[in-house]
């Protein structure tokens, strides 16, 4: 278990229940929500005690705050439920009678804070997912898509009797993704990084004596490098973004393989021991 990120679970599931505390607080002297909380007491503390426990066993190395997503619904649930209680007329007082003075002051005040709350939420959650949504739409647009794929297609055809793996440069992954054409081409897969990245999150060694060996008997007779990047010098996206590939494993493919063309999209490494 990875104590830090046990409050960062709690914190996100925290942000993502600000609306049920905001409507929480607006519906809490309504006669509505007096009727409604016994009958729903049972689910909310099953809510929290489920969100806790999620929060604790979805700590382990590697796990992040995506995890908690599967209470998203349960909570825009609660959030509705209350938001509909308060929008009841009348609020509570003790058996029919009007409520205090002090409570109806509550109230008024109480509900330029919610709105401002409401608004200050939306705002923070637009700007959080521009943030990643931007780079992501960027990525999908700026892809070589088909390009890439009639780029390994032809570098196959050339190639017809050749093992030939996708391996990974630096910075970026989006060329590598394109794996899955040499794969369905009955070419090995050996590598494949979100794997490796669960591997070394969880204190495992991702390269193995096994992987190594195959490196060095050249099991796959040609590597595909995205171009012009130094071969396996790609991060983690886990804390604390190591890289992925230990020093060990890019010494023995310097060791074993050498660059010997290029296509449009990529560099190919192959095994010293072949000779055309």
């Amino acid at each position: 278990i990875n104590r830090d990120q046990i409050p960062k679970n709690l914190l996100w599931t925290g942000f993502v229940g600000i609306p049920i505390a905001i409507a929480f607080l607006q519906s809490l002297f309504t006669d509505s929500f007096k009727r409604w909380f016994p009958r729903n007491l049972l689910y909310c503390i099953t809510l929290i005690v489920g969100i806790v426990v999620n929060a604790v066993i979805s700590s382990t190395r590697g796990a992040l705050e995506n995890n908690m997503l599967p209470f998203v619904p349960l909570l825009i649930y609660l959030s509705v439920e209350l938001f509909h209680l308060s929008k009841s007329p009348k609020l509570g007082g003790f058996r029919g009678h009007d409520p205090p003075q002090t409570k109806q002051e509550f109230s008024k005040i109480l509900t330029p804070i919610s709105l401002s709350a409401a608004i200050a939420f939306t705002l923070s959650l637009c700007l959080a997912v521009y943030s990643t949504e931007v780079k992501f739409i960027d990525r999908m647009i700026t892809a070589p898509g088909h390009r890439a794929i009639a780029d390994l297609d032809q570098f196959m055809a050339a190639n017809p009797n050749r093992t030939i793996g996708m391996g990974y440069g630096a910075v970026s992954y989006q060329l590598s993704t394109y794996r899955t054409q040499l794969v369905f081409r009955s070419n090995p897969y050996l590598l494949d990084s979100a794997s490796l990245m669960e591997m070394q999150a969880s204190g495992l060694n991702n390269t193995p004596e096994s992987t190594l060996n195959a490196l060095r008997t050249c099991q796959t007779e040609i590597w595909l490098i995205p171009k012009g990047k130094l071969p396996f010098q790609v991060y983690s996206y886990y804390p604390p973004l190591q890289k992925l590939f230990s020093d060990q494993f890019r010494k023995t493919f310097a060791d074993h393989y050498e660059k010997q063309s290029s296509t449009e999209f990529y560099d190919a490494w192959v095994c010293k021991t072949i000779r055309n």
